[in-house]
């Protein structure tokens, strides 16, 4: 099974899947193009496969080269699948090519997976940074310094997404002088 979140540079991932999409749909006049997405042991595997001309044979060695086209005929500048596999390098993976002259083309991204892992309540004694004293404020809680008793040092909080997040209902008990509360 796909995880449905996963670990990854996802500005490079967006990159190679635009370049490899961007291709198929350049050289495949008639028929289709498919994004497959499967998981193989502690890899994802994203295949683009097509419909199109495909590429010969003795080209295919050459295909990730710079500046290469095996079209052309077509329009670009032939440094999109460098690019690709570069990024795909740099991330861990690797691109492969299989293409059929007549038939299509499909392109492999392999990836280590690495899964998501949701952050976990932080238990015990926290002190909040100076620099969160001003958020906390405006949510009716003040900072303390560590040695004293105060909702933030009782609450278990969680950090999750950049925001501070913590049980409603214990905050309100625990924090004093909260507006209409009171």
């Amino acid at each position: 099974h796909v995880p449905l979140y996963f670990h990854t540079d996802s500005i490079r991932l967006r990159q190679i899947l635009v370049n490899l999409l961007g291709n198929a749909v350049k050289f495949t006049e008639t028929g289709g193009i498919r994004l497959t997405v499967k998981r193989h042991e502690e890899q994802l595997i994203f295949l683009v496969s097509d419909s199109g001309k495909g590429i010969e044979i003795q080209q295919q060695s050459q295909i990730f080269t710079a500046f290469y086209q095996a079209d052309t005929n077509s329009q670009g500048t032939g440094i999109g699948l460098t690019i690709a596999s570069s990024l795909a390098k740099m991330m861990g993976g690797n691109l492969t090519l299989k293409s059929v002259p007549g038939v299509g083309t499909c392109v492999s991204l392999v990836l280590p997976l690495q899964e998501y892992q949701p952050p976990q309540p932080i238990k015990g004694t926290l002190s909040a940074p100076f620099c969160l004293h001003r958020q906390l404020a405006c949510w009716g809680i003040r900072g303390e310094p560590p040695h004293q008793q105060n909702a933030l040092l009782n609450a278990e909080l969680l950090y999750f997404s950049g925001k501070l997040y913590d049980l409603a209902q214990q905050l309100i008990l625990c924090t004093p002088n909260m507006p209409v509360i009171n």
